[in-house]
């Protein structure tokens, strides 16, 4: 036997005592066999302090590693590289269930671009103006990149779970602001989630699955200008978080993420009832797809960790809501029949999955995919993600300064 297999022989009571110390319910990862602990490295065990991640292929970690990491670090006695683990690091450690990272076709975006598409082949009540779509994409051509931090109310952190915990959280509560007046914005949200994040009374999985309307009410009025509407719907978003957490993930908000986009959402797609956003058309019955916080929750995470640990991004479309279309409705961009207009700008709540509402969202999805074209087309590659937060952004300073018109109520 080699040095090299020697050296690692050495190791194999270490490596086989911390794969048997970490649980390995939720995963299909059988413990390791002597042979395949001795077969990851032909390199020489590398000197303290001890990477395991320098051993063990990723692989054959399963989504236990950090908890393996620590075990063998107990074991020699010695501490683990003392530096923020990055997300990247964090997914390359996950060995997945037999087919879970596998694309799932048509994936979820896809199904929002071609269901949205469809409805716009026949809509009635919302129209795209081409023209002001291209004076609108030479604007945004031209306009700096956003960034995670831009607004400065964003949670901070090096740790990436509590990181990835708070955006789930976030994107849980981001919904529906409109009825507290406009006194409660995203923002307002953000930033109190950070205080409580930040503090003694910060959410984990086991305190999501089992609050209350009263106890969510509690946490956030003290940090908030205006109180949360719908709280009761809230707080059920927020359980339903925190079951799946609890019984698919190991209380890890981690475990959710997989290595792309699309593979991503269709995870918490698989766990988390609340983010399946699709409705039945009215006029047909086809299904339609928006998922507009699913694909939130992961463009959130890949701009919370520098725009990276996650791929494919670029193929994430618009969050349909309110904000963006109000701000394309008053450029020009979409244009809405008699009817519809005047019900908007009357105040006048548009029923939630009405053929109205639908061709809104819808209507929303397919402009930016094609401002997403006449941008490249111009000379620059930015992803709906990227489009979608610099007219929500704008379309927040102008609605400030009560320059963004009306936006439908749903």
């Amino acid at each position: 036997m080699s040095s090299s297999s020697s050296s690692n022989k050495d190791l194999l009571p270490i490596l086989t005592a911390a794969v048997e110390a970490v649980p390995l319910a939720g995963t299909s990862l059988a413990p390791l066999s002597s042979s395949q602990l001795l077969a990851l490295s032909a390199q020489p065990p590398p000197k303290t302090p001890f990477d395991l991640s320098k051993v063990l292929s990723p692989g054959h970690v399963n989504h236990y590693g950090v908890a393996l990491l620590e075990a063998v670090h107990g074991h020699l006695g010695t501490k683990p590289p003392q530096r923020p683990v990055t997300l990247s690091e964090r997914l390359s450690w996950l060995t997945l269930i037999p087919g879970d990272e596998e694309e799932v076709e048509p994936s979820p975006p896809s199904l929002v671009k071609s269901t949205c598409a469809s409805v716009m082949g026949a809509s009635a009540h919302v129209a795209v103006n081409s023209r002001n779509l291209t004076s609108l994409a030479s604007s945004i051509y031209s306009s700096p990149p956003i960034t995670w931090s831009e607004g400065g109310y964003h949670f901070e952190t090096s740790d990436p779970e509590a990181l990835t915990l708070y955006v789930c959280v976030l994107d849980s509560l981001n919904f529906c602001f409109w009825p507290a007046g406009p006194s409660l914005q995203y923002g307002d949200i953000a930033a109190a989630l950070t205080k409580i994040q930040s503090g003694p009374d910060r959410l984990t999985a086991s305190k999501l699955s089992t609050i209350t309307a009263q106890e969510l009410d509690e946490l956030t009025s003290k940090h908030l200008p205006a109180p949360l509407p719908a709280l009761e719907c809230r707080a059920s978003c927020l359980r339903s978080l925190g079951s799946a957490l609890l019984r698919r993930c190991s209380g890890s908000a981690l475990n959710l993420l997989r290595s792309t986009a699309s593979t991503t959402a269709t995870h918490v797609l698989s766990l988390v009832p609340y983010f399946r956003d699709a409705c039945v058309r009215p006029v047909d019955g086809s299904l339609v797809f928006f998922y507009k916080r699913v694909q939130i929750l992961v463009a959130d995470v890949w701009s919370a960790f520098g725009r990276a640990g996650i791929s494919g991004v670029e193929d994430l479309t618009t969050f349909p809501d309110y904000r963006v279309p109000q701000l394309l409705r008053m450029l020009g961009v979409l244009e809405y029949g008699e009817g519809l207009a005047r019900a908007i700008d009357g105040g006048e709540e548009i029923c939630a999955g009405s053929e109205e509402e639908v061709e809104i969202r819808a209507a929303t999805v397919v402009a930016v995919e094609r401002l997403k074209e006449e941008i490249r087309e111009m000379g620059r590659e930015m992803s709906s993600v990227e489009i979608d937060w610099y007219l929500w952004e704008r379309g927040e300073k102008l609605e400030l300064e009560g320059g963004c018109g009306k936006h439908h109520k749903t």
